[in-house]
């Protein structure tokens, strides 16, 4: 360790990277922007059709200017499945079994999970205490 503190010379900040902070700032749409189903998909989908059809609201909702979304109570595609589930309970079984991982592609679609940061792996951590790390484990 004193080694790397008298020899290494890493600098403990660099203004235009912002090393300090571990998720840059993005600008993110909003809520409302992104949960807006396509009509066209809601006439692809049997299933999405029948819900709004027939006004069940815990899968797909509707609102006063006639567009559709998924339910607010949503927070994942977790949560997509267990409503899934509850309906194949309530007499859409057939409907669900074709179309449930439609409905979840879609729903992963419209609110980009995939991409959401990840918090876990070899490289968490601030771009100064990388090289200092590697410096200390040689």
């Amino acid at each position: 360790m004193a080694f790397c503190q008298e020899n290494c010379r890493i600098p403990t900040e660099t203004p235009a990277v912002f090393s300090d902070m571990l998720y840059p700032n993005r600008e993110l749409p909003r809520f409302g922007d992104r949960n807006n189903i396509p009509p066209a998909e809601i006439q692809r989908s049997a299933l999405l059709k029948k819900l709004v059809a027939e006004g069940e609201r815990s899968l797909v909702e509707r609102d006063l200017q006639g567009r559709c979304h998924f339910s607010g109570s949503l927070a994942n595609g977790r949560e997509v499945g267990r409503v899934l589930q509850a309906l194949a309970g309530a007499g859409y079984a057939s409907l669900v079994k074709r179309e449930s991982a439609r409905v979840l592609g879609l729903y992963e679609r419209l609110f980009d999970q995939p991409l959401r940061i990840k918090v876990s792996g070899p490289r968490v951590g601030s771009a100064t205490w990388d090289p200092l790390c590697g410096l200390m484990l040689n």
